[in-house]
């Protein structure tokens, strides 16, 4: 059982800017009272799921990283430079994606990670369909034939699942099976002993408390950005969970002047809540001296935002000069940054009142990308 944060102000010290629930209420009420209702940010947030993923990605699909992840949940060491990041490229069942896989050079080994949020019983599934994508692709880059599927040997790497849970609840740091979805045999009572394909998935807490207990044992330790990682995702949500209960939502109504919680917009509340506590994560994860090579970085801020509004839509893209721009070779960093804003719930239109570009030229930008 994963041990949760006990209070607000547990894991800060006096001189802290913030240092218990009140102020960041108070932080939150003004931000409210500064907002325009009508204005529905929700509309602009990013799935934290999502936003996790991302994170979890930028930081472990450098090989260095990877390899000592890989070391601290397989006992194996794979040297950096005998890693190739062989991810796929795009949607492969549902609108699910794998979140990191490598390759060895010698093609004989390939692991595949997933950064989990939400337990899913149906990983093993999932991880065959990955699978079975990964060998296509490589069969295809070695441009073997019809003629070799029946005539020729081919050899296939050895694939390896892992899931990292860092989500709500309780997971079992066990190995799931792809046996375990089968039906029983027709004419049987009970499953078989021996099946003829199996897939095994190893799962992992990496909650801060749980990467903390196990230091503990000789034999197992994690990378310090995994560390790192950990902790902010799980100081993230502890504050925002927190105050989100209930017995929080008469305080907030009180402090906004509302003689109802039925006046609150709750849309809005909870997406400045998010704004917060994230902002009090990050402070907090930086004085805990983790992460402190990615917190500066840009494009680590944007990945950590839970949503942007069109001003700050606007802001980056007039630092990175890219939706502006006339030159040929700036089309494709347009269409991207229009099918970012598009993936964030912009609609055409706003993307139109944002960038200046009529609906029929984002139009026109997204078929470059199709």
């Amino acid at each position: 059982m994963v041990k949760k944060m006990d209070t607000f102000g547990s894991t800060h010290t006096k001189g802290d800017k913030y240092i218990n629930a009140e102020s960041l209420i108070e932080n939150i009420v003004q931000d409210y009272k500064n907002s325009d209702e009508r204005f529905d940010l929700s509309y602009y947030e990013k799935p934290n799921r999502k936003m996790k993923d991302r994170v979890f990605k930028h930081i472990f699909k450098e090989p260095e990283k990877f390899s000592d992840l890989y070391y601290s949940i397989s006992g194996v060491k794979i040297p950096a430079d005998s890693l190739i990041s062989y991810d796929l490229d795009s949607e492969v069942m549902f609108g699910l994606e794998n979140d990191i896989s490598f390759l060895t050079n010698d093609k004989s080994i390939i692991v595949l990670v997933e950064q989990q949020s939400t337990p899913s019983p149906n990983m093993p599934i999932r991880c065959l369909v990955y699978y079975s994508n990964l060998v296509r692709r490589l069969c295809e880059e070695n441009k073997q034939t019809k003629e070799d599927m029946f005539s020729n040997f081919i050899a296939v790497p050895e694939p390896e699942f892992y899931i990292l849970y860092n989500g709500t609840g309780e997971v079992e740091e066990v190995t799931s099976k792809l046996s375990h979805h089968f039906k029983k045999p027709f004419g049987r009572t009970e499953s078989k002993q021996h099946h003829m394909i199996e897939v095994e998935v190893k799962n992992v807490d990496i909650h801060y408390n749980s990467l903390k207990a196990k230091r503990e044992i000789p034999a197992v330790d994690y990378p310090i950005d995994l560390y790192g990682y950990s902790f902010l995702m799980d100081t993230y949500d502890h504050f925002k969970d927190e105050l989100k209960k209930q017995k929080y939502k008469k305080l907030f109504s009180k402090k906004l002047g509302y003689s109802s919680i039925d006046e609150v917009n709750f849309l809005l509340l909870n997406n400045l809540i998010n704004r917060r506590s994230l902002s009090l994560a990050i402070e907090t994860t930086r004085k805990k001296g983790y992460l402190i090579d990615y917190l500066d970085r840009e494009e680590f801020r944007i990945m950590l935002q839970e949503k942007m509004t069109l001003e700050e839509f606007k802001d980056i893209m007039e630092k990175r000069g890219e939706i502006r721009g006339e030159a040929r070779g700036k089309v494709k960093g347009e269409a991207n940054l229009i099918q970012m804003m598009l993936d964030n719930g912009l609609s055409k239109s706003q993307i139109s009142e944002a960038t200046g570009l009529s609906e029929a030229t984002i139009e026109n930008l997204l078929k470059t990308i199709k």
